[in-house]
């Protein structure tokens, strides 16, 4: 396909053009009207990834009370079914299909089914957990909606991206679609200990996701990146005081128990957990030894009343 017929195209709207071209020229083939698909030699273009910034924690409620608050009819419903994409991870298909039904509070799970038709985008039913965000949207929305019967939907929008953008600008935030709100979801997880495996099966990810979260907000990277080392290993504290019931000596004095917190292992791994948390703080072995001695332990004043 020539450069100045792709000119100024989505990429994405192009190349599915493109595939809906070669499927009806390939059904035109199968029913002998064509010899060959002419489709088949245009390719397809290169899509760039898109570059996310997405907002924090406390940022994302920002642009959402500003939904709320906008005074539509409709604002509250809104800004509710923001914060259940966000709390849930479900694509915008998804969230339009979920009934009281699918909420199980004692499972403490969300069914997420999709269309009835076509089901989810992976054609899987799937079981999402329910985050206490999420928990505490869906019994809020259910208090207020008691008698609503369970194949009830609920979320009562189907979309808010103009509400959204008007709300982004008016509190200066940068431009989110409903479908960030899933990566801002997957990111939350991520960043507060989930492992991605298990990230991805929440989302419905068929490969697994390993490499589906380049995202991840710069300052969590860095943060993670200081974590990681090349120096030799060393005994962690933890480790030592697991030997402790080991030893032949059925209950170690202070001075035993000190010897071992004074040793080698331990001040290297308190030395290393001070720089990694200060990094510009420089301490050396002796000084930390000096303070776990006289200010920790208080070894020196032990001795001194002891003599």
């Amino acid at each position: 396909m020539g450069a100045d017929v792709l000119q100024g195209c989505i990429p994405t709207r192009c190349n599915n053009t493109l595939a809906g071209l070669r499927h009806v020229f390939e059904v035109a083939k199968d029913a002998r009207i064509i010899y060959s698909n002419p489709a088949e030699k245009f390719e397809r273009v290169r899509v760039r990834a898109k570059q996310l910034t997405l907002p924090s924690g406390d940022q994302f409620l920002h642009p959402v009370d500003a939904v709320e608050q906008a005074g539509a009819w409709c604002s509250r419903d809104c800004a509710d079914f923001l914060r259940g994409l966000a709390f849930t991870g479900c694509r915008k298909g998804e969230a339009n299909q979920i009934t009281w039904r699918d909420i199980d509070f004692d499972a403490a799970e969300i069914v997420v089914r999709g269309d009835t038709e076509t089901v989810t985008k992976n054609w899987m039913v799937r079981r999402v957990p329910l985050i206490p965000d999420a928990r505490a949207l869906f019994e809020r929305m259910r208090n207020e909606r008691p008698s609503e019967s369970l194949d009830t939907k609920v979320f009562r929008v189907g979309e808010c991206q103009k509400a959204l953008d008007r709300a982004c600008k008016k509190v200066g935030a940068d431009r989110i679609t409903h479908h960030d709100l899933r990566h801002l979801f997957a990111t939350r997880c991520i960043e507060s200990g989930v492992d991605i495996p298990t990230v991805s099966r929440w989302l419905a990810h068929k490969d697994g996701g390993p490499l589906a979260y380049g995202h991840l907000r710069r300052e969590h990277s860095i943060a993670q990146a200081q974590r990681v080392s090349f120096a030799p290993a060393v005994t962690e504290q933890a480790h030592v005081i697991a030997l402790l019931p080991r030893l032949s000596c059925p209950m170690p004095n202070r001075f035993f128990s000190g010897a071992l917190v004074l040793g080698e292992p331990v001040l290297d791994v308190i030395r290393r957990e001070l720089r990694r948390v200060s990094p510009d703080v420089r301490i050396e072995t002796d000084q930390i030894k000096a303070v776990l001695t006289n200010e920790v332990l208080k070894l020196g004043s032990y001795r001194h009343r002891e003599g």
